[in-house]
C-alpha cells in the first residue's frame, strides 16, 4: 500500500517537472520575440540629412531625369531604320490626330492632305467622307511639312476595323492616294508633322 502510494507521488513529482519543463520551453521560446522588439525600438533613427535626402523632391527629379535620356535616346535609334529621329520625346504617341486626310501630292519634305470630313451617322457612329478620286473643290487642302525628327508609321486595318497592326515606316513609304494622320503643330494653313501614319486597309 505504501508502496503505491509512493509510486503515485513520484507520478504526479515526474508529471510536474515535466510540465514546468514545457512550460519553460514555450517561454523561450516567446522570449527572442520580445527581445527582437526591443532591438527594433532601440534601433537608431536615421539622421536628418539622411531623411531630407529621401524627401527631397528636386534631388528624386533629377535622378528621373538621367534616366529619361536613356530611355528615349533607345526608340530613336529604331525609328525610321535611323534615318528617323522621332519627336521631341522619340516615341510615338498614340492619340486623336490633327488631320486625317489623302495624300494629293508629295515633294521633298512636303505633301498636301485634302482633309476628310467627319460626320455623325444616325447610328451614333463616325462617318469620314474622303474624295475618293472624284471632285475633291469641297474639300480643305492642308500643306504638311516634315523633317528628320518627323516619326512614321505604316497602321494596317485588318476585317473592316477588327483588328490593326502598327509597324515602322520612312517617307519614302508615302504615295499619292493613301490615307494619312498628321499629329503635329499649325502654322496658319500649314502643319508642321512630329508624325505621320499611313493607313493601309487590307
Amino acid at each position: 500500500m505504501k508502496n503505491k502510494a509512493g509510486k503515485m507521488i513520484l507520478l504526479a513529482v515526474v508529471l510536474c517537472i515535466l510540465s514546468l519543463a514545457v512550460c519553460a520551453c514555450g517561454q523561450a521560446e516567446e522570449m527572442p520575440d520580445a527581445e527582437e522588439q526591443q532591438e527594433a525600438l532601440s534601433a537608431p533613427l536615421p539622421e536628418d540629412g539622411e531623411q531630407e535626402k529621401a524627401s527631397d523632391p528636386e534631388e528624386a527629379d533629377t535622378g528621373n531625369e538621367q534616366e529619361n535620356p536613356e530611355a528615349s535616346a533607345e526608340p530613336e535609334s529604331g525609328e525610321g531604320g535611323g534615318k528617323e529621329t522621332g519627336s521631341t520625346s522619340g516615341e510615338w504617341v498614340d492619340s486623336s490626330p490633327d488631320l486625317e486626310g489623302e495624300i494629293k501630292a508629295l515633294e521633298d519634305g512636303q505633301l498636301t492632305v485634302i482633309e476628310s470630313i467627319q460626320k455623325k451617322a444616325e447610328d451614333g457612329g463616325d462617318i469620314i467622307i474622303s474624295p475618293g478620286g472624284g471632285d475633291d473643290s469641297e474639300f480643305n487642302k492642308v500643306a504638311v511639312t516634315y523633317d528628320q525628327n518627323t516619326l512614321f508609321k505604316i497602321r494596317t486595318i485588318y476585317d473592316g476595323g477588327a483588328s490593326s497592326e502598327l509597324s515602322e515606316a520612312t517617307a519614302a513609304d508615302m504615295a499619292s492616294g493613301q490615307m494619312v494622320e498628321v499629329w503635329g503643330s499649325f502654322s496658319g494653313d500649314s502643319l508642321k508633322a512630329a508624325q505621320i501614319c499611313i493607313i493601309k486597309v487590307v
